[in-house]
């Protein structure tokens, strides 16, 4: 089931040719809340899409600066947490981003535990709200 679960999310293969730098976050349910999972890519904008942005009053960012488009929203219902971490897994797998972050409490602990054992020998670097990733990821490395 697991597997049919995750085949069945399939990304067009043209978000990450014309993408690199993905960031990914989910807000998790299980029963009566759905598990929404987004995927957003990191992108400089071409000239072309400046000016069409400076045309139509849209903001522009400054030359050479990034900016973030949605590329993927996925909404799980009733699905159990160990499938869910498959499903996760395998978005992981495709977008290979640079973060992923879920509700670090409730419903989303129990998700990061199943996530965590599938994974197996990868290494996670779990910050807290209050923490600055920057020490976390130093800790990690060091650990």
């Amino acid at each position: 089931m697991a597997d049919v679960l995750a085949q069945m999310i399939q990304p067009p293969t043209m978000h990450t040719s014309m993408h690199s730098v993905f960031w990914m976050g989910a807000d998790i349910g299980v029963v009566s809340d759905p598990t929404e999972i987004v995927v957003w890519a990191e992108y400089v904008p071409d000239k072309a899409e400046r000016q069409r942005d400076r045309r139509a009053n849209i903001a522009v960012p400054d030359a050479g600066m990034t900016r973030f488009k949605l590329v993927s929203r996925i909404r799980l219902e009733q699905i159990p947490l160990p499938l869910q971490a498959r499903v996760v897994m395998h978005l992981i797998n495709i977008y290979k981003p640079r973060a992923f972050t879920l509700d670090r409490t409730g419903v989303g602990h129990g998700l990061l535990q199943n996530i965590q054992q599938l994974a197996g020998s990868a290494r996670f670097v779990i910050a807290e709200e209050a923490d600055d990733p920057r020490n976390a990821a130093a800790a990690s490395a060091a650990g």
